[in-house]
């Protein structure tokens, strides 16, 4: 019984990996015009120089792009609750929703978050795969009951 549980334990967290990686690892982004941008999309801000500098003590050194979902916008500013910042270096800091004011003149692109399908597809194959995979190799290391195939001598 306890095997049993350990195993729906296994296969469960399995699930739950595979499915966080492939909503975070299955996203592209598409620019479109800002001046559409609609409350609760998820979007990308790419930072100007000026703006990298200005907020850098809002957001840290560095920064030229940040990730979140729009929480207003109008002529002048973008309200971001952020989930994201990306540095020069492609180092990314998660952050935990906060809310930031970014000034249309900072912005140098905006970009809004999509599921890839392309991606999706790759990835739930290489996941799929890699659980068969993994199922053969334990299952070929096993005799029909349970034990190692090479393990100690019962006497």
């Amino acid at each position: 019984m306890f095997s049993h549980s350990l195993q729906s334990r296994r296969i469960i967290s399995g699930v739950l990996l595979a499915s966080m990686v492939t909503a975070t690892a299955c996203a592209t982004y598409r620019p479109i015009d800002r001046r559409i941008a609609a409350r609760g999309i998820d979007v990308r801000l790419d930072l100007t120089e000026r703006g990298t500098l200005e907020l850098g003590s809002v957001l840290g050194p560095s920064i030229v792009s940040l990730d979140g979902q729009v929480r207003g916008v109008t002529d002048s500013t973008f309200r971001i609750s952020v989930t994201q910042v990306l540095s020069r270096t492609g180092d990314a800091q998660v952050w935990t929703g906060e809310v930031v004011s970014v000034p249309a003149a900072f912005v140098n692109g905006f970009r809004k978050r999509e599921a890839s399908r392309s991606r999706t597809y790759l990835l739930t194959a290489a996941i799929v795969t890699g659980a068969i995979l993994t199922g053969v190799a334990f299952k070929a290391g096993t005799s029909g009951n349970g034990k190692p195939v090479d393990g100690p001598i019962q006497r």
